[in-house]
């Protein structure tokens, strides 16, 4: 059964990584990563250290430009390393399972704890994080210290220094992934102290604690990305003013998942409080008998550095983060270090022989472990839901930035959006994202010319309304298309007068469920949303490409 549910997890994460994936930036990746990308351009190698908001993601940036100059710039590859990084943790949590397994330590079968853990990895509650390009950072935030703590353990039970280079390098690197990374020397430092390790490695991972820190520090902006009005708050001094909130915001983190799955409401919420609260006691005392245990076992030591971590990245964030409110803390990429920790309570849990004087017996058990799981498929079964609208309105923001049109309505969907619209001329130059492919790459200065297509297939279509007026050049311009012999809408759309001259363009991709009960499965996303010169004001023909095809308007403006 354990299988079944980890491979029917996997599977529909993967599936909803592939149907929510869009090539086009969203929020901090306009200046996160174009911007990033264009500044190296320039030559500017200053970037590769400069933080982002309070952040120096130097090893997501090695990501962002080997996406760019070897993958080409989609995002594809990004995405595919969201879930590589799961991957790795759960190969990581599989390799401490079979450590403790080998110590005698699990009271349950190794093979399926795995299972489980991996499983639980690829909870859909994280699906931003999956599905947004800019976020391998959030995995590398945990994953790179969680291969340190597996690594400095392992220092602890094999001959020679090999582990132990190799997991101070990976404490100094997980400094290159998020601001929470900081903690993870300074946590390896405790762990050595408490687990058998000689005072030469104590004071080296001391020293690298003071030094990566040191570095880190200076320089790093509170002012947010895109917008520069907004200011994080600091810690500690946040949490001195607040610190009830503080403490129900860390909580609320904590139990992020719990409250996502049952469904964000007021109960909800609550329960996902005390979920967090329980989890934090829960910690607490499984580090408490395992200090009083005749024999620490450094992997279960390591479990529970990763939880204090866990903990302590809780607790940092609500300082950053508790001016948006205490409901900040149910955002979904907050769920990834959640999950993580209950993961690895979880496998701490399995480590416990518990007495009861009436024990469930094995029927009892099975039925409650496959209601859970049951639960948990049903809410990953989400990862399925279609995402044509939100790609459409992520195509409606690279086509008015690409084009230069100043629709102010989409930056209630897109904040960064002037930002984006700023830099898209440099970005197509240089070829950089999405603005070096088609079908964005090349428009704004096709406007004016003349457009040499012979195709007399007629298009099925309409305006949806006239045209609005969004500033002193532009109208705004809504429909739908379809090309009858093909039976597909083509992607692009260019509106073109009567003597040929270019005057605008759309996309297509707008979910159409009343064109598609008319025209059949061809008009599901049939529809598109584009921008005409403010002077084509009269008769224009829309013509498609991909599949091509002719459809005469009428565009005088209302």
């Amino acid at each position: 059964m354990a299988g079944v549910f980890a491979t029917l997890m996997v599977a529909l994460a993967v599936v909803g990584g592939w149907r929510g994936y869009t090539a086009v930036p969203l929020w901090d990746m306009w200046p996160g990563t174009i911007g990033f990308l264009l500044a190296v351009r320039r030559g500017d190698w200053s970037i590769w250290w400069a933080p982002h908001n309070e952040h120096r993601i130097v090893l997501t940036r090695g990501l962002f430009w080997l996406d760019q100059y070897v993958f080409g710039g989609q995002s594809a590859f990004l995405i595919t390393m969201n879930y590589l990084l799961v991957a790795l943790a759960a190969v990581l949590f599989g390799l401490l399972i079979r450590e403790l397994a080998r110590e005698g330590r699990l009271r349950v079968p190794a093979l399926a704890l795995s299972l489980v853990a991996t499983g639980l990895l690829f909870l859909w509650t994280q699906s931003e994080n999956f599905i947004w390009a800019f976020q391998p950072q959030f995995f590398l935030a945990f994953v790179v210290p969680l291969l340190a703590l597996y690594l400095l353990a392992r220092s602890t039970t094999v001959s020679g220094s090999t582990s132990f280079v190799l997991a101070c390098v990976a404490g100094v690197a997980s400094a290159g992934t998020m601001s929470n990374s900081l903690l993870t020397l300074p946590i390896m430092w405790l762990y050595s102290l408490f687990v058998l390790h000689t005072r030469q490695r104590q004071i080296i991972l001391f020293a690298l604690s003071v030094v990566v820190t040191a570095a880190y520090l200076p320089g790093l902006s509170p002012v947010d990305s895109v917008n520069p009005a907004i200011r994080h708050g600091s810690f500690p001094g946040t949490l001195l003013a607040h610190p009830l909130s503080g403490a129900k915001f860390a909580l609320l983190y904590l139990g992020n998942p719990v409250a996502i799955l049952l469904g964000y409401d007021h109960v909800a919420k609550l329960s996902g409080a005390v979920a967090g609260g329980g989890l934090v006691i829960g910690i607490l005392w499984l580090a408490w008998r395992e200090r009083r245990s005749p024999s620490v076992s450094p992997y279960v030591m390591a479990l529970l550095a990763l939880s204090g971590y866990v903990v302590l990245t809780a607790v940092v964030t609500s300082a950053g983060r508790l001016e948006f409110g205490i409901g900040a803390a149910l955002v979904s990429r907050y769920s990834t270090p959640a999950v993580v920790a209950w993961c690895a309570f979880l496998v701490l849990l399995a480590t416990v022989r518990v007495n009861f004087r009436h024990r469930p017996g094995p029927v009892m058990t099975t039925a409650a472990v496959t209601l859970v799981a049951v639960f948990l498929l049903q809410y990953q079964e989400r990862a399925l839901d279609a995402q044509d609208a939100v790609h459409a309105t992520r195509d409606a923001v690279a086509l008015a930035a690409e084009l230069g049109v100043d629709d102010i309505s989409l930056i209630s969907v897109e904040p960064a959006f002037e930002y984006a619209r700023s830099i898209a001329p440099e970005a197509e130059r240089a070829d950089v994202s999405i603005f070096g492919h088609y079908p964005y790459k090349g428009l704004r200065q096709q406007l004016g010319q003349r457009l040499d297509d012979t195709t007399t297939t007629v298009c099925r279509g309409a305006l949806d309304s006239p045209p609005q007026p969004v500033d002193d050049r532009f109208v705004r311009v809504t429909g739908w298309i379809v090309n009858p012999q093909t039976a597909a809408a083509p992607r692009l759309v260019r509106f073109v007068t009567p003597d040929n001259r270019i005057v605008g363009f759309a996309l297509t991709g707008t979910p159409r469920p009343d064109v598609a009960r008319v025209v059949g499965p061809a008009g599901a996303t049939s529809g598109f949303h584009g921008y005409l010169l403010a002077t084509a004001n009269g008769l224009v023909t829309a013509v498609g490409d991909e599949p091509s095809c002719r459809l005469a308007l009428e565009t005088k403006v209302s």
